[in-house]
C-alpha cells in the first residue's frame, strides 16, 4: 500500500455486463436469422440447358393481317377571335 492513501477504489463490473448483451444480442440475432431462412422455400436452380430447334415456317405462325381505313372526320375551320385582346385581358385579370 501507498503510505497515506487507505482507500482503493473497487473494480467496475461494468466490463462483465457488457459481455453478456453482446452474448445475449448475438443469441437471439442467430436464434432470428435461423427461425426466418427455416420458412423460406428452398430455392429450385436454374436450368443451364439451351435447346436449338428449327426455326418455324411463316406458314405456323399465325399472322393478323393489318387494315387501315379512312377516317370520316370532317376538318373543321378554326374560328377566329375578333376580340381577342379584350378575352386575353379577362384571362390576365382572373388569373392574378
Amino acid at each position: 500500500m501507498i503510505d497515506g492513501i487507505d482507500y482503493y477504489p473497487k473494480r467496475r463490473k461494468g466490463k462483465i455486463k457488457f459481455k453478456l448483451w453482446v452474448a445475449l444480442l448475438l443469441t437471439v440475432a442467430l436464434a432470428g436469422y435461423w427461425y426466418f431462412e427455416s420458412k423460406r422455400p428452398p430455392q429450385k436452380s436454374k436450368s443451364t440447358l439451351i435447346m436449338i430447334s428449327k426455326p418455324e415456317t411463316k406458314s405456323a405462325v399465325n399472322t393478323i393481317p393489318i387494315v387501315v381505313k379512312p377516317s370520316k372526320i370532317k376538318a373543321e375551320k378554326p374560328e377566329i377571335l375578333e376580340n381577342l385582346d379584350e378575352v386575353l385581358q379577362n384571362y390576365n385579370q382572373n388569373n392574378q
